[in-house]
């Protein structure tokens, strides 16, 4: 019974977190920032979209095009344990898709003010870390595991592996009162699934009498009209109809538990030890603009909305004026007939038209001209806008800048306007960071099963170096180059790098291979790396040829170099 009044008692939480987000989220209103974004006004409005430009010029700006992590130890004695973790979590950010997931969870920041991500491991529907042990020993005794049937999960999400995918923030919820994410006793998110695929999940419990809350219905002249209904609603739309079911998971903090449970269900779905809570909750949220009072952060698009339905009141009655202003005539109709008029508004060139009496009494034309006041309105509407998100003229309307007395005074404006940008680049960074810095302790507790990776050692060729999670176990030094996500420093960086190369060329305390890998890294297209091995292969693939060097062998010797006879076996 204790178990069935917390169920009931977590209903209401989530429903406090609902309403939370409502109130202070203001999430109502999103879905109308959405529309915006994609171009869906009232019909007679003349429309002239903020949101669009805005959202697609501040992703590039702010989001990692190659993003590469740069790993140090912290204690003596960890040097080549930190070079093995380097070439992991380099490659980790390509092989789960961490990129693309930072891009939406910028955009979401931009539309709703948090934007949310949740780390997992192995599964997406719940990981259990005593079948990930059952799962490492058969394969370190060479026996296939076959893994039970969790139904359809996201691509990127890869059987020991960690993970890391955004959350979309209507769907996310902390408790009522919480002020930032690192001091959230729970958070959890919602999950629409197919009733037959929670069904045969075997990560749940209890799904005897588990019902239907939605359905999902396809109008066969709309396929890509998809809504979801709530169950109850019988009237059919179309064909495919398919079942679904809300489910809330819910990671707690205090208690150290993972709950899923479905609001028009009596029992827990799960409710497990929750092993992904490693140095803190398995979550990241991403806030440009943080309230500091309140957990949900202010969005961009509610600073601009009001100036958008300005600009838009303002071009459509441009609109109307200019309408106003096309050509009218006034005539006499006792000195020009009908037919003579309509020889008179046609088309043809060199008409002729016949009045009585003086041309200048029969017909006077209505001249209009548009309002001027209405373009430097417009003007001050973008400058308003400019002024709030911190972007130039180029960037928001896609004008040239006006011109500057002097060369100074333009580095002036481009350093004003770097800074909204450069804070935002750095809190991604920071952002990456935490990822990276989370998924290591799962690599660190999880991948037992003995691993491969490529380091390039003293002597300048790759070695494959073995290794296991706990013997990379260790605190590091994470950074992240807020650089690597800047359009506008190639220049500079190739001229830095230059200068750099003149100034230690030659110099025997400086690494003459590392210092030329820098310089080839500052053009795009080019991997320094194979300018210098032959070939660069991915962590955990096996070795072309060769025995890989055990991580314990290079660090009893210090180094990773060629090694003078093959490594015993490991027992």
């Amino acid at each position: 019974m204790p178990r069935t009044l917390e169920l009931e008692e977590r209903k209401e939480s989530i429903k406090d977190g609902i309403k939370f987000q409502i109130k202070y989220g203001e999430s109502k209103i999103w879905n109308k920032y959405y529309k915006f974004y994609r171009g869906q006004f009232k019909e007679g409005i003349i429309p002239a979209n903020l949101f669009f430009p805005l959202s697609r010029s501040l992703i590039p700006r702010v989001y990692f095009r190659d993003p590469k992590v740069t790993v140090t130890a912290t204690k003596p004695g960890y040097e080549i344990q930190a070079k093995v973790v380097e070439v992991i979590d380099n490659w980790i950010i390509r092989e789960i898709g961490i990129k693309n997931q930072l891009k939406l969870m910028i955009q979401d920041a931009f539309f709703y003010g948090s934007g949310p991500g949740i780390h997992g491991f192995d599964s997406e529907w719940g990981f259990s870390q005593l079948q990930m042990f059952t799962k490492n020993f058969y394969e370190e005794q060479g026996v296939e595991f076959e893994e039970q049937d969790t139904a359809h999960q996201d691509a990127k999400i890869k059987s020991g592996m960690p993970w890391f995918l955004r959350i979309q923030p209507d769907d996310f919820i902390v408790p009522w009162g919480t002020v930032n994410i690192d001091t959230a006793p729970w958070f959890a998110y919602r999950v629409y699934r197919p009733l037959e695929d929670v069904k045969k999940d075997p990560n749940y419990e209890n799904k005897k009498g588990l019902k239907a809350s939605h359905s999902q219905k396809v109008d066969p002249d709309q396929q890509s009209g998809k809504e979801m209904e709530e169950e109850g609603d019988t009237e059919a739309l179309g064909i495919e109809d398919q079942d679904y079911v809300e489910l809330w998971t819910i990671h707690d903090a205090r208690e150290k538990k993972v709950m899923v449970l479905a609001p028009n269900h009596d029992k827990w779905l799960r409710h497990d030890d929750d092993d992904l809570q490693i140095e803190g909750l398995p979550v990241q949220v991403l806030q440009f603009n943080p309230d500091g009072r309140q957990f949900w952060a202010i969005p961009e698009a509610k600073i601009i909305m009001p100036q958008q339905l300005e600009l838009n009141e303002i071009r459509t009655q441009q609109m109307k004026h200019r309408r106003i202003t096309l050509l009218k005539i006034l005539y006499n109709k006792g000195k020009i007939d009908k037919a003579a008029l309509d020889r008179l508004l046609n088309e043809d060139v060199g008409a002729a038209v016949a009045v009585n009496g003086n041309p200048n009494d029969s017909v006077m034309a209505m001249k209009n001209e548009m309002p001027q006041s209405l373009s430097q309105d417009a003007q001050e509407v973008r400058g308003d806008v400019r002024e709030s998100v911190g972007f130039s003229r180029l960037e928001l309307a896609g004008d040239a800048e006006p011109p500057r007395k002097t060369k100074y005074e333009v580095q002036a404006r481009r350093q004003a306007h770097s800074i909204r940008i450069d804070e935002r680049r750095d809190i991604v960074a920071d952002l990456l960071t935490n990822v990276i810095r989370k998924i290591n302790q799962m690599i660190f507790s999880w991948w037992t099963v003995e691993r491969v990776a490529p380091i390039v050692g003293e002597d300048l060729a790759t070695h494959w170096v073995s290794y296991t999670g706990p013997e990379i176990r260790g605190e590091y030094n994470y950074k992240v180059d807020p650089e690597s996500g800047t359009p506008f420093t190639e220049e500079v960086r190739r001229g830095d790098a230059s200068a750099l190369y003149d100034m230690f060329k030659g110099d025997p305390d400086i690494n003459q291979i590392e210092l030329k890998k820098h310089i080839l890294a500052q053009f795009r297209g080019i991997n320094p790396e194979k300018f210098i091995v032959e070939q660069q292969m991915m962590p955990g693939m096996p070795p072309q040829s060769g025995m890989p060097i055990p991580l314990g062998q290079a660090i009893q010797r210090g180094r990773i170099a060629p090694q003078m006879q093959p490594p015993a076996p490991r027992k």
